[in-house]
């Protein structure tokens, strides 16, 4: 189920939170947790494990696959400012906003995409009354063919181009007209929402964009993290002019937003502001590429079904007159 990983992991993390600010030790909350199963238990167990042979809670983090950098950086502070409930809330939030929008895009996506099969479906119908059901599937078959393997060619090329070069399919990603824009601001929302998370946990600013970079989806844009923290590193500038350097590969009202929370010590509340902007413009970017979908299929699908429907009439007209002609 699309989301369905994010929101597991929100209600782990959910759990814990309440556990945390009840009183309870980590470890009774991880071992509470981890007996119901599941995903939980698959992520807290071989937690519990290194935390049981002495380690501290970073350096178990560190040495459990499938904790994100994001996780592991924000639990670190946590534990260092001893406000573990406050970053399991927020790791909470982070996941369960992650799966809404998730959500979101693919329920917006679900109109066109049966537009897109009644487009193929229906005007085909007429071949029932016609030929019979066998040739309807026969004719049905090889719209439907080309229609899924496309489908699947594009998916397969797409895992084949995360494995072995991801950058190449990134830079493809963000140069398709139609979805270049929701691309590049949904990647921009997981990192900056990131960056939000790790300063208000007092993470430095370097080592939040350096993270922030580790989580975004698409690397294209996750250089923008990474050059900004490079900036800020060997120059020694405000996070103002880090900014002003990537003007062009951010909004400029983000770049006006974080530049004045930068400069009037109110960064915390505008990372999140420009974080809850950015879904906000995705989920209205998604609505419009599916009305514009939604009225090419539906465009295409009543050509079909006219171009159907004037074949049939001229095939019938043609056969009455050669029956007339024939007499």
């Amino acid at each position: 189920m699309i989301g369905s990983s994010d929101k597991s992991r929100a209600a782990t993390y959910t759990q814990l939170a309440a556990m945390e600010r009840a009183g309870l030790p980590l470890m009774k909350a991880l071992a509470h947790v981890s007996k119901q199963g599941g995903a939980a238990a698959a992520l807290l167990q071989p937690l519990e494990r290194e935390l049981q042979g002495g380690k501290s809670l970073p350096e178990a983090l560190a040495n459990v696959q499938g904790f994100s950098p994001l996780e592991v950086a924000v639990l670190g502070a946590g534990n260092k400012a001893g406000s573990l409930p406050e970053c399991f809330q927020q790791l909470a939030q982070t996941f369960e906003r992650r799966a809404a929008l998730k959500l979101k895009i693919a329920g917006a996506l679900a109109y066109p995409t049966l537009l897109l099969h009644l487009a193929i479906l229906l005007p085909n119908l007429f071949i029932i009354v016609k030929d019979g059901v066998l040739a309807y599937f026969a004719a049905i078959a090889v719209p439907f063919g080309v229609l899924y393997g496309v489908v699947g060619g594009c998916f397969f090329l797409s895992k084949f181009l995360r494995a072995s070069n991801p950058v190449l399919l990134d830079r493809i990603l963000l140069s398709i007209p139609l979805i270049r824009g929701v691309q590049r601001k949904i990647s921009l929302s997981y990192g900056i929402g990131a960056f939000s998370v790790l300063y208000r946990n007092g993470v430095s600013i370097i080592e939040s964009l350096e993270t922030a970079g580790q989580v975004t989806p698409n690397s294209v844009v996750a250089g923008v993290f990474d050059r900004m923290a490079e900036v800020l590193r060997t120059q020694g500038s405000d996070l103002g002019a880090a900014l002003a350097l990537e003007a062009h590969n951010l909004p400029d009202w983000a770049v006006e937003l974080l530049s004045t929370g930068a400069t009037s010590g109110q960064l915390d509340s505008m990372l999140g502001n420009v974080t809850t902007r950015l879904d906000e413009e995705v989920q209205t970017d998604v609505s419009r590429l599916v009305v514009a979908l939604g009225g090419a299929v539906f465009a295409f699908a009543a050509m079909v079904v006219a171009y159907k429907v004037i074949s049939f009439y001229a095939d019938y007209v043609g056969q009455i007159n050669k029956a007339i002609g024939g007499r």
